[in-house]
Protein backbone atom coordinates (compact mmCIF):
# COMPACT_ATOMS: atom_id res chain seq x y z
CA UNK A 1 0.00 0.00 0.00
CA UNK A 2 3.09 2.27 0.55
CA UNK A 3 4.25 2.03 -3.02
CA UNK A 4 0.42 2.77 -4.17
CA UNK A 5 0.07 5.78 -2.35
CA UNK A 6 3.79 6.98 -3.13
CA UNK A 7 2.85 6.85 -6.80
CA UNK A 8 -0.77 8.48 -5.72
CA UNK A 9 0.93 11.42 -4.73
CA UNK A 10 3.78 11.37 -7.41
CA UNK A 11 0.51 11.47 -10.18
CA UNK A 12 -1.20 14.06 -8.04
CA UNK A 13 2.22 16.62 -7.85
CA UNK A 14 2.39 16.17 -11.54
CA UNK A 15 -1.12 16.78 -12.43
CA UNK A 16 -0.58 20.18 -10.13
CA UNK A 17 2.13 21.42 -11.60
CA UNK A 18 1.09 20.59 -15.38
CA UNK A 19 -2.21 22.29 -14.95
CA UNK A 20 -0.20 25.20 -12.74
CA UNK A 21 1.83 25.86 -15.89
CA UNK A 22 -1.08 25.38 -18.63
CA UNK A 23 -2.11 28.43 -19.02
CA UNK A 24 1.86 29.61 -19.37
CA UNK A 25 2.67 26.97 -21.99
CA UNK A 26 -0.95 28.30 -23.47
CA UNK A 27 -0.17 32.06 -24.29
CA UNK A 28 3.16 31.48 -25.02
CA UNK A 29 1.89 30.03 -28.04
CA UNK A 30 0.33 33.57 -29.20
CA UNK A 31 1.74 35.98 -31.47
CA UNK A 32 1.90 39.67 -30.31
CA UNK A 33 1.90 42.47 -32.59
CA UNK A 34 2.47 45.82 -30.43
CA UNK A 35 1.87 49.17 -32.17
CA UNK A 36 4.00 52.32 -30.97
CA UNK A 37 5.20 55.27 -31.54
CA UNK A 38 9.10 54.86 -31.33
CA UNK A 39 9.22 58.82 -30.56
CA UNK A 40 7.65 58.70 -27.63
CA UNK A 41 10.24 57.90 -25.24
CA UNK A 42 7.61 56.77 -22.26
CA UNK A 43 6.16 54.26 -24.34
CA UNK A 44 9.18 52.85 -25.52
CA UNK A 45 10.49 52.59 -22.20
CA UNK A 46 7.14 51.12 -20.71
CA UNK A 47 7.19 48.67 -23.54
CA UNK A 48 11.15 47.66 -23.74
CA UNK A 49 11.54 47.16 -19.77
CA UNK A 50 8.27 46.65 -18.51
CA UNK A 51 5.71 45.46 -21.02
CA UNK A 52 8.00 42.67 -23.04
CA UNK A 53 9.96 41.21 -20.00
CA UNK A 54 6.77 40.22 -18.16
CA UNK A 55 5.32 38.70 -21.82
CA UNK A 56 8.48 36.99 -21.97
CA UNK A 57 8.41 35.94 -18.25
CA UNK A 58 4.85 34.22 -19.08
CA UNK A 59 7.33 32.15 -22.31
CA UNK A 60 6.03 34.50 -25.46
CA UNK A 61 8.29 35.07 -27.14
CA UNK A 62 6.92 35.89 -30.41
CA UNK A 63 6.39 39.65 -29.70
CA UNK A 64 6.59 41.75 -33.14
CA UNK A 65 7.14 45.84 -32.48
CA UNK A 66 5.53 48.11 -35.76
CA UNK A 67 6.38 51.86 -35.80
CA UNK A 68 2.91 53.08 -37.00
CA UNK A 69 4.06 56.70 -37.23
CA UNK A 70 6.99 56.47 -39.37
CA UNK A 71 5.36 53.49 -40.98
CA UNK A 72 2.11 53.86 -43.18
CA UNK A 73 2.08 50.77 -43.98
CA UNK A 74 1.87 50.11 -40.03
CA UNK A 75 -0.74 52.74 -39.36
CA UNK A 76 -2.52 51.13 -42.23
CA UNK A 77 -3.10 47.70 -40.50
CA UNK A 78 -3.12 49.10 -37.12
CA UNK A 79 -6.53 50.94 -38.54
CA UNK A 80 -7.88 48.08 -40.34
CA UNK A 81 -7.69 45.89 -37.45
CA UNK A 82 -9.75 48.84 -35.19
CA UNK A 83 -12.27 48.70 -37.45
CA UNK A 84 -12.39 45.17 -37.76
CA UNK A 85 -13.19 44.74 -33.94
CA UNK A 86 -15.30 48.33 -34.25
CA UNK A 87 -12.97 50.46 -32.15
CA UNK A 88 -13.16 53.69 -32.56
CA UNK A 89 -10.24 55.70 -33.48
CA UNK A 90 -10.77 58.24 -30.68
CA UNK A 91 -10.32 56.01 -28.29
CA UNK A 92 -7.34 54.52 -29.15
CA UNK A 93 -4.35 54.63 -26.83
CA UNK A 94 -0.61 55.73 -27.26
CA UNK A 95 0.09 52.18 -28.56
CA UNK A 96 -2.23 49.06 -29.07
CA UNK A 97 -0.71 45.71 -27.96
CA UNK A 98 -2.63 42.08 -29.80
CA UNK A 99 -2.38 39.74 -28.07
CA UNK A 100 -3.35 36.36 -30.26
CA UNK A 101 -6.67 37.05 -31.52
CA UNK A 102 -8.76 37.93 -28.23
CA UNK A 103 -6.78 40.22 -26.17
CA UNK A 104 -5.98 43.71 -27.08
CA UNK A 105 -4.51 46.21 -25.07
CA UNK A 106 -4.69 49.92 -25.89
CA UNK A 107 -2.20 52.14 -23.44
CA UNK A 108 0.05 51.46 -20.34
CA UNK A 109 -2.53 48.83 -18.82
CA UNK A 110 -1.52 47.64 -15.55
CA UNK A 111 0.68 44.38 -15.16
CA UNK A 112 -2.20 42.88 -12.75
CA UNK A 113 -4.93 43.56 -15.71
CA UNK A 114 -2.63 41.52 -18.37
CA UNK A 115 -2.23 39.12 -16.19
CA UNK A 116 -5.38 38.07 -15.56
CA UNK A 117 -5.92 38.28 -19.12
CA UNK A 118 -3.69 35.59 -19.90
CA UNK A 119 -4.91 33.24 -17.74
CA UNK A 120 -6.51 30.78 -19.39
CA UNK A 121 -9.37 30.45 -16.85
CA UNK A 122 -10.00 33.79 -17.11
CA UNK A 123 -10.24 33.79 -21.35
CA UNK A 124 -13.77 31.91 -20.52
CA UNK A 125 -15.20 35.13 -19.55
CA UNK A 126 -14.97 36.81 -23.26
CA UNK A 127 -14.14 36.20 -26.99
CA UNK A 128 -12.29 38.98 -27.11
CA UNK A 129 -11.46 41.72 -25.04
CA UNK A 130 -10.21 45.24 -25.08
CA UNK A 131 -8.53 47.16 -22.29
CA UNK A 132 -8.23 51.03 -22.52
CA UNK A 133 -5.98 53.23 -20.42
CA UNK A 134 -3.91 56.22 -21.98
CA UNK A 135 -2.43 58.09 -18.44
CA UNK A 136 1.23 57.15 -18.85
CA UNK A 137 1.56 57.89 -14.60
CA UNK A 138 -0.54 57.51 -12.28
CA UNK A 139 -3.29 55.75 -13.96
CA UNK A 140 -6.55 55.87 -12.05
CA UNK A 141 -9.01 54.19 -14.38
CA UNK A 142 -9.13 52.09 -17.31
CA UNK A 143 -12.34 51.05 -19.75
CA UNK A 144 -12.89 47.49 -20.79
CA UNK A 145 -15.23 46.17 -23.68
CA UNK A 146 -15.38 42.66 -23.94
CA UNK A 147 -16.91 40.78 -26.69
CA UNK A 148 -19.52 37.65 -26.72
CA UNK A 149 -20.13 35.66 -30.00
Amino acid sequence: MGILSSITKKGTALILIVLFLLPSVIAANEKVVIYYNKACGGCTEYLTEHLIPMLKERGISNIVMKDYVNNKENRAQLNEMNEKIGFPPKLQGHFAIFIGENIILEGHVPHEIIDYLLNEENQKDFDKIVVFQDEMENARSYKVWAFNG
